[in-house]
């Protein structure tokens, strides 16, 4: 029997994945085929084979991108010099010509928006959720097409990141993928000059760019990291460019330009937000410096990116009394370390929250009573006064409430346990039903006891004295 022609084979040929295949362009003598390029018209179609309706327009949103590419050597050198074709698909037309070679093993990817796992729902105008793709075989006697969908996403960047420190960084820029990103290496420019490379980096717009250390995927490889070779400084713009090119582990190779901008800040403050009464850390405080703001973290962390000089810091938190000060970045970051939050009090009460930096080591609160008990380390709890925390290692807070007073006066001391260092740097706030009633700031002194203040009732009368031995009850 004689054999029939691919044109003939094809003619009543509707596939079951809805694309209806018409061959021309391909020259039959004899049964044997020329080795010449064909074009191969994918037409749309219901599951009965009527040719879909045209009733949407084309736009962005519903517009599909298809790449075609030999897979006997996937994706290999640059683009889009190797893509033999592209073709654009979209809501307006149910039919693409793509030019294919002949007897060349192929691979179709989705590259514009994601799409089901049949090439008949690529041109719906509602969005997508998986990537889509398909072999295509053209054998030498087949008389159809065989197509494999599999789920291969083409590499894009969804965002970046920058951490610094200091008053100048050598931080990696880290770049985040939608997959994961291939191991093939990536050209980027090792001395400062024109700009060239797949990643570059410039702080005067692409006029020139500067030169990078190392390009290379992290142990997550769904981001890369790029390492800049020199320091990159504080309050100046760079603009980060990653042009096509870049592959993904599944062969993919990024097509579309990404490109930023980010300003390293001058510098930054940063600290932790606890509970004043029992030291356990304050989520979701909100933490604010100037017009920025920015929320502590399940470990009670924040930093935020100031400018240098004196800088107020508010802390929020629901259930808590606020808290404000101010301090003073002398041309490095700043830790501010542990901000104490008073939970809101009842009428008659009194709380003391003393907070320090790193040093001295160990400051104390002594509470003297009317009754000539003392609360502190040694004896936390005494006729309605309470030692909430008490800290060794720097910093603070050291927290003591009065939950019920006694007739007399209460003498407030700070003892520097350690024994070296100033006071210098150490407040102490005081607390009652209504908020914040003072803040107190020690001296510059050496000496081992500061005398804060007395209460009286409602009555509270400043002291700061400085004594070699501590106060009399």
């Amino acid at each position: 029997m004689k054999k029939k022609s691919l044109i003939q084979e094809l003619k009543p040929l509707c596939l079951g994945l809805g694309i209806l295949l018409a061959l021309n362009g391909c020259k039959v003598e004899n049964g044997n085929r020329e080795p010449v390029s064909r074009s191969v018209t994918l037409q749309l179609s219901d599951a009965n084979g009527a040719k879909r309706s045209q009733t949407e327009s084309a736009g962005v949103a519903s517009a599909y991108v298809m790449a075609i590419k030999a897979t006997d050597s996937p994706f290999t050198g640059g683009l889009p010099a190797t893509f033999y074709d592209r073709a654009v698909l979209d809501a307006s037309s149910d039919t693409v010509t793509l030019n294919l070679p002949l007897e060349t093993p192929l691979l179709l990817v989705e590259l514009g928006f994601p799409g089901q796992l049949n090439l008949k729902e690529m041109l719906a105008t509602n969005p997508i959720t998986t990537a889509n793709s398909g072999e295509v075989t053209l054998g030498a006697d087949q008389a159809e097409l065989s197509v494999t969908l599999a789920r291969l996403p083409v590499p894009k960047i969804t965002g970046h990141s920058h951490q610094s420190s200091g008053s100048s960084t050598t931080s990696p820029i880290s770049l985040y993928f939608n997959t994961p990103v291939g191991t093939e290496a990536v050209p980027f420019l090792t001395a400062d000059g024109a700009c060239s490379g797949w990643v570059q980096l410039s702080a005067d717009s692409f006029v020139t760019c500067l030169a990078l250390s190392s390009v290379q995927r992290s142990e997550e490889t769904s981001f890369l990291l790029v390492q800049p070779k020199a320091e990159l400084s504080r309050g100046v713009t760079y603009s980060l460019k990653v042009t096509p090119g870049l592959a993904a582990e599944n062969g993919n190779r990024m097509l579309e330009e990404y490109s930023t901008t980010f300003t390293l800040p001058e510098y930054s403050i940063s600290g932790f937000v606890k509970d004043a009464t029992n030291n356990h850390a304050i989520e979701a405080a909100t933490v604010t410096v100037g017009n920025k703001t920015t929320s502590t973290d399940s470990t009670g962390f924040f930093t935020l990116p100031v400018g240098n000089g004196q800088q107020t810091l508010s802390v929020a938190k629901t259930g808590y009394d606020g808290f404000t000060q101010t301090y003073t970045l002398s041309g490095a970051d700043l830790s501010v370390g542990t901000i104490g939050l008073s939970p809101a009090l009842a009428a008659g009460q009194y709380r003391f929250v003393l907070s320090w930096g790193a040093t001295p080591s160990d400051l104390d609160f002594h509470l003297l009573l009317p009754d000539k008990t003392t609360v502190y380390y040694g004896n936390r709890t005494s006729n309605g006064s309470n030692l909430n925390v008490d800290v060794t290692g720097g910093f603070g807070p050291e927290t003591i409430t009065i939950t019920s007073q006694v007739s007399g006066t209460y003498k407030l001391v700070v003892h520097n346990f350690s024994g070296t260092g100033s006071f210098l740097g150490a407040s102490v706030k005081v607390y009652d039903s209504t908020g914040l009633k003072g803040t107190y700031s020690a001296g510059d002194s050496t000496q081992r006891y500061w005398h804060v203040l007395n209460l009286s009732g409602s009555t509270l009368t400043s002291v700061m004295s400085y004594q070699a031995s501590p106060a009399a009850p």
